[in-house]
């Protein structure tokens, strides 16, 4: 069977993640490149199923696609063979798009989505997914309420994915096949898996409410619909009536308790009514048999001690079983539960309201325990519960998998006493069962745990969290249907039918916008789609304080734009599709600091990689200790100033040290080596890994020569390098990416895309391995012979590249925007052999740039070699064992691992010498290496020079300018731990494993300075959606201390308490208006300042930074018409309630000199908010692997995993 032949697979292969022992036997039983295989670049048909299982099928599929283009059949037999070979044991690594993409079926939809009804779990309860609106919350995977930004819905005719899960019985959930759920797998991670890819090993996630909700008492007046009277802490009615001869009297009812206290007695109450209530018009009622005159008692008393109302139990030996009722007479009582009810008060019809499903956890208990008594099925092993109301059942289970109990469910049919469907839920499991009976007792002390028992494979659980197996995935007939799906802040998730779901991105379109701003976003957007990545350079937009013409006054910046930007990448990018941006500034922009800046706050800009374009004339400034002008002008705005050139360099290296942001790209040497600087070539930025400099909707084509199969005789008494075969891989390798251009004309997400693609024809031959020839060759790394050779061998691949691009263009043609003159006036091509250079004269050149060095990540992992030009990062790896326990093991680079078995060496320390790692090499010799290889490279490198853990600045700044000096055109510094977690070597993980020594007061908890006895503040009356509050702002020595809200809404005072905390413990109080003002609502207020400043307010928390900040800043502060990023805003002035701010975006005023106070938290500098300073560093995650989440590693300028071979690039 062809591996693209999808309907001819046998109907009864099933979407499968298990990886099969025929792709592992193949890999030598190598777990990393046998995963990577399976997971990244096997092709599936469009229901997932997976149609090959070793590379030789992949590399027959990508040879006869990438052929196909060729202009006769015999033309394609012959080159599909060629490039079989060049592809055979990975010679040649092409992009991991290309890999992935070439043949296969296109199985992408716009949104993942679920068809109508199907129940979503919100604050309002459950709600069919079509009546979920935005402003709803939804529970999410974090187990936490999250609000819903947009609901989406569209038509499809694609089969459906019938997923059933143990425990919901027939619950079968259904949904497009690419919806994700939250699932553990066989391998034993945790991740997002397509519903198409789900299998009978997977668990897929329960999500629980964990939120509890302080509500301490029911206030009854509130529930008679303003009908009720008051007297000595009780609540009646009172009726007029007529009586005899005229005389007209007042009929009161009976007093019950105004304040209803919610605690466990009013649960046990509430949970008895559920089972066995019901109401008349004047009272309430309990049915129960006269087997259980213990529980006509309890509830007889529990009506005394929670509403302090009598109630009669009544035997009715007249009716059929005997049952015996309990009677509360009351008419307040009855209004109440009606009320309460939201009037169905019906057995069938009955449900809590949806607050009751956050109660304390006791509260539940006691509910759960009287419905289990009320209606339960008890027996030595096990507990059940039958209602013929499947409302009331769900939040029952609800309730369950909050109190950690596990429980299954099912529909029933209706039995004989009913006349509703009902559903069960059954507690079979003996821990949950004896929980379930001690809250009969009454005994609500017992805990329930979530645990694994012994025999029981159908739930597992880990960190807490349940997981339960799945039991059937199946395809539902192909039917015209509308489905749903929903659009989640924060988590982006939902829950359905009680598992975790993933949603679909959107980012709102706000007003106030930009048209160019948002067209590069919906461009941006479609090209993530279909698997692009961006680059962009935000030096043509204007700088902060800039006019604009609108009513914003005065621009933003184009930071501001940045972490759209990024938003608009991870939206796309985190969907499933590989979303990847680089954002380039212009050394001599005004908003450069804050540019090099931004990425400190780790919230922000995450889904970017940032890199300032550094001219040759601010480098010669550094060195002179001169100043540097910075500037911006066209036909709107024109903004200059100075700065000392020192000073932004030592930003640049500050951030390079500490955060690993930004990149310098030397954009001089990046112009002047270009190749295609006209007719409308010029390159105006870099891909997202800066390899690629390229021209407006310029793109990249890229694929790898694995340079460590060209070595003739390794470790040999004479290793050289294969030529024989290398030159012709590297002609090979020319013709594949020219023909992927034309294979991909049709496929490019934009049009103007395609055109660029066309026009120039630019392709990027790549290279990896190099680190595993040079052992192969007994070259130590870190050499000047190393060096050296490595410079000749770049030399003559140039060559031997340019001359078959010459070779195209005699059989295929020139590129079209191809100019001779121009064309060999430029500096690199003169760096080409004379006969070359008269070839190109005379017949022109395909292609107008061909030669890069690619981060390869995934593609090196899957070939099992070094990654590009880079030097082996560690001889062995510590990974994780994909078993429950989670232990680790070392794991030795594939050419240590050979060439340890082929000479017996048993120890790492018996390696020779040029067994050397990216961590002992010498900074200065890997800039030498990249400088000596880019001489040869008409494009850039994407590499990383790692720095130890105690790397200075100095360190780094001699890196960057030993760089500049040697003609590299971008560097990228890592040092060790800048960002906590990328990178682990197997000595770091054997330190982190060690025990601690106890360092005393290393590091002190945030302790908020006392408040003194007297402060001094002012008082400010702002008006609100929810009515009118007085916020108190206060101060002390050190500046504002608190904050006090006097509100009728008691929530209200929390946020001033914890205003106040944060502002005690330390925290910029720009830092407290910004996250504040952030909590926005669909209701809207307008407060007037004393100055008559009119300023849109929608929460209690927006008025509290109102207030602030006008204590801050003046009556003129406007946070609704700018919005108040700390970053931007002024740095705040002690003693303000005597001096005031003028509030302007690019306003900056000095602090005063008085001492910091001695607090847990330090105070942040004025230059910075916050968010920017090293304590936040501490507490990055970004360099977990989001697939397994061990430790990623930073090489060849990109994060990649060495455990499963994910690659950020």
């Amino acid at each position: 069977m062809s591996p693209v032949d999808v309907d001819a697979a046998p109907a009864t292969f099933r979407p499968t993640s298990d990886l099969s022992q025929e792709t592992l036997d193949y890999f030598g039983g190598d777990d990393l490149r046998a995963r990577v295989f399976f997971d990244k670049y096997a092709l599936r048909d469009p229901r997932g199923r997976v149609l090959e299982t070793v590379p030789p099928q992949m590399w027959r599929r990508i040879a006869r696609e990438i052929a196909s283009v060729e202009p006769t059949a015999a033309k394609q037999a012959e080159w599909e063979e060629k490039f079989y070979w060049l592809l055979e044991d990975f010679r040649f690594i092409p992009g991991g798009r290309i890999m992935h993409g070439a043949g296969n079926p296109k199985r992408v939809t716009l949104l993942n989505c679920f068809p109508a009804g199907t129940p979503v779990l919100t604050k309002r309860g459950f709600l069919p997914i079509q009546h979920v609106l935005p402003g709803d919350e939804v529970l999410t995977h974090r187990n936490r309420f999250k609000l819903v930004t947009h609901v989406m819905e569209r038509e499809t005719e694609e089969p459906l994915v019938e997923l059933a899960v143990f425990y919901l019985g027939d619950q079968s959930i259904r949904c497009t096949p690419n919806h994700r759920f939250y699932a553990y797998d066989p391998s034993g991670s945790t991740r997002w898996v397509r519903a198409d890819e789900l299998t009978k090993g997977h668990y897929v996630k329960v999500d629980r409410i964990t939120e509890t909700i302080p509500l301490a008492e029911l206030d009854l007046l509130d529930y008679l619909d303003g009908g009720g009277l008051e007297e000595d802490g009780s609540v009646y009615t009172a009726m007029p009536y007529v009586g005899g001869n005229g005389a007209v009297g007042v009929k009161e009812t009976r007093r019950v308790k105004r304040r209803v206290a919610l605690d466990e007695q009013f649960g046990r109450w509430l949970g008895f009514f559920v089972a066995e209530g019901g109401v008349t018009d004047n009272s309430v009622y309990f049915t129960l048999s006269k087997d259980e005159p213990h529980l006509a008692r309890e509830i007889a008393g529990l009506t005394q001690s929670v509403f302090g109302l009598d109630a009669s139990i009544q035997e009715r030996a007249d009716q059929p079983r005997h049952w015996m009722r309990v009677y509360v007479h009351s008419r307040v009582l009855v209004r109440f539960l009606r009320m309460f009810f939201d009037g169905r008060t019906e057995s069938h019809e009955k449900q809590v309201p949806q607050w009751f499903l956050r109660m304390p956890q006791s509260i539940q208990k006691a509910f759960v325990g009287a419905v289990f008594a009320g209606d339960g099925v008890i027996s030595e092993k096990s507990v059940g519960l039958f209602l013929a109301n499947p409302g009331l059942i769900r939040q029952i289970y609800t309730i369950l998998f909050r109190l950690n109990v596990v429980a299954s469910v099912r529909w029933e049919g209706m039995l004989r006493y009913t006349k509703h469907r009902g559903m069960w839920i059954n507690v079979g499991t003996q821990p949950y069962a004896d929980a379930i009976k001690a809250w009969i007792r009454g005994d609500f002390a017992v805990e329930s745990t979530l645990v694994e028992v012994d025999k029981n494979y159908f739930y597992k659980v880990l960190d807490g969290d349940l997981f339960i197996k799945v039991k059937q995935v199946t395809y539902a007939a192909a039917e015209i249907q509308t489905v749903y799906d929903l659009a989640v802040e924060d988590d982006h998730s939902f829950t359905v039918c009680w598992l975790g779901a993933h949603n679909c991105y959107v980012i709102p379109v706000r007003d106030d916008s930009i048209e160019s701003i948002f067209d590069w976003m919906r461009e941006a957007a479609r090209t993530y789609s279909l698997g692009g990545g961006v680059g962009t350079d935000l030096s043509v937009l204007r700088p902060r304080g800039a006019p604009v013409n609108n009513a914003a006054r005065s621009s933003t910046g184009s930071v501001s734009f940045m972490e759209l930007f990024s938003l608009t990448t991870g939206t796309i990018g985190q969907s499933g599709r590989r979303g990847a941006l680089m954002i380039t500034i212009a050394d001599s922009h005004p908003d450069v600091l804050d540019f090099v800046k931004v990425k400190r706050n780790l919230t922000k800009v995450r889904y970017a990689n940032i890199s300032v374009r550094v001219s040759d004339e601010f480098m010669r400034a550094v060195e002179s200790d001169r100043e540097f002008p910075l500037g911006f002008a066209n036909e709107h705005a024109e903004v200059s100033r100075m700065i000392r050139a020192r000073d932004l360099w030592s930003e640049l290296i500050k951030g390079a040290r500490d955060y690993a942001e930004p990149g310098l790209i030397f954009w001089d040497q990046i112009k002047y080596w270009s190749t295609s600087e006209y007719n409308g070539m010029g390159v105006i930025t870099t891909n997202p890994c800066s390899e690629i400099p390229l021209e407006p909707y310029g793109n990249c084509c890229l694929g790898n020569v694995n340079m460590a199969c060209f070595v003739s005789d390794p470790f040999g008494a004479q290793p050289r390098v294969d030529w024989e075969r290398l030159e012709p891989a590297l002609r090979a390798a020319t013709r594949f990416l020219d023909n992927v251009l034309d294979y991909n004309a049709d496929k490019h997400p934009l049009p103007a895309q395609k055109a660029a693609s066309l026009k120039s024809r630019r392709i990027g031959v790549g290279f990896t391995g190099l680190g595993d020839m040079l052992i192969k060759l007994g070259l130590k790394y870190d050499t000047d012979e190393a060096v050296g050779f490595v410079d000749q061998l770049f030399e003559r691949i140039k060559n031997v590249v340019y001359d078959e691009s010459v070779n195209l263009a005699c059989e295929k043609g020139v590129f079209p925007a191809y100019d001779a003159d121009k064309h060999l006036a430029g500096r690199f091509v003169a760096t080409l052999q004379p006969p070359v250079l008269e070839r190109i004269r005379r017949h022109g050149l395909r292609n107008v740039a061909l030669l890069t060095v690619p981060p390869v990540g995934s593609g090196a992992a899957l070939a099992g070699v070094t990654s590009g030009i880079e030097p082996i990062f560690d001889r062995a790896y510590v990974r994780r064992s994909e078993s429950l326990s989670q232990e680790t093991f070392k794991v030795y680079h594939p050419l240590v691992r050979e060439y340890m078995a082929r000479f017996e060496v048993e120890r790492e320390e018996d390696l020779p010498l040029f067994f050397v790692t990216a961590h002992q090499i010498k900074p200065e010799m890997r800039v030498k290496m990249q400088a000596a290889i880019q001489k040869h490279i008409d494009h850039s490198i994407s590499s990383t020079v790692n720095l130890p853990r105690d790397a200075t600045l100095e360190d780094v700044e001699r890196v960057y300018l030993l760089a500049w000096k040697l003609g590299a055109k971008g560097i990228t510094v890592y040092r060790e731990s800048s960002r906590e977690g990328i990178l682990i070597t197997e000595e770091q993980a054997a330190a982190q494993s060690a025990p601690a020594t106890p360092v005393v007061e290393e590091r002190r908890a945030a302790t908020p300075r006392p408040r003194p006895k007297v402060t001094a503040g002012r008082t400010e009356r702002v008006e609100t959606p929810r009515g009118r509050i007085y916020v108190v702002v206060n101060e002390d020595e050190w500046g504002v201390c608190e904050v006090f809200v006097h509100s009728l809404d008691v929530e209200a005072e929390g946020v001033g308490r914890l205003a106040s905390l944060a502002l005690r413990g330390g925290i910029d109080p720009r830092e407290v208006i910004e996250q504040l003002w952030r909590v926005q609502s669909k209701e809207v207020a307008f407060d007037r300042s004393s100055s008559g400043t009119v300023v849109r307010v929608t929460t209690i928390a927006q008025a509290v930074a109102l207030a602030l900040g006008r204590a801050l800043y003046g009556e003129d502060f406007r946070p609704d018409k700018e919005f108040p990023r700390a970053d931007v805003l002024p740095a705040p002035v002690n003693h303000v309630r005597q001096q005031t701010l003028k509030f302007a975006p690019n306003a900056g005023v000095a602090s005063g000199s008085e001492p910091i106070p001695e607090v847990g938290i330090a105070r942040p500098t004025n230059g910075e908010a916050a968010g920017n300073s090293d304590h936040s560093a501490r507490m990055e995650f970004i360099g977990i692997c989001p697939d397994c989440g061990a430790q990623l590693v930073h090489e060849n300028g990109c994060a990649h995993c060495p455990s499963c071979g994910y690659s950020k690039c």
